[in-house]
């Protein structure tokens, strides 16, 4: 059984999943939540499925999958999902914390 340290981030040192082989000989990867979140935000990122060991998703002809809109929709929700969840944490357990996460938002959308 491996862990998986940095999946679609690079540098990190947060554990993002588990990989491990079942009975039958088959390899699985197993994300957990931040796991998770990285992956969807590279799939938003890219506009294309990956595997959850980072790999592209291709349909049976060999060409790269790519999202559609609801797939699109569901990712950006689960995403914003955790924001307001980790910005109520920081607001009830850590004021500073909150705030440097808030204005380092506003920052990253000045800049596009």
């Amino acid at each position: 059984m491996g862990v998986i340290k940095s999946l679609f981030h690079k540098g990190t040192t947060k554990k993002k999943g588990v990989v491990f082989q079942r009975n039958d000989g088959k390899t699985v990867t197993l994300l957990n939540s931040s796991g998770k979140g990285a992956k969807y935000a590279a799939e938003l990122r890219d506009k294309q499925h990956y595997t959850n060991d980072g790999r592209l998703k291709t349909n049976e002809d060999g060409t790269v999958k790519p999202l559609t809109n609801e797939e699109k929709a569901y990712r950006s929700g689960y995403l914003a999902a955790n924001r307001d969840h980790a910005d109520a944490y920081n607001f009830k357990n850590n004021k500073q914390a909150y705030d440097a996460a808030k204005a380092k938002r506003k920052e990253k959308f000045k800049k596009k």
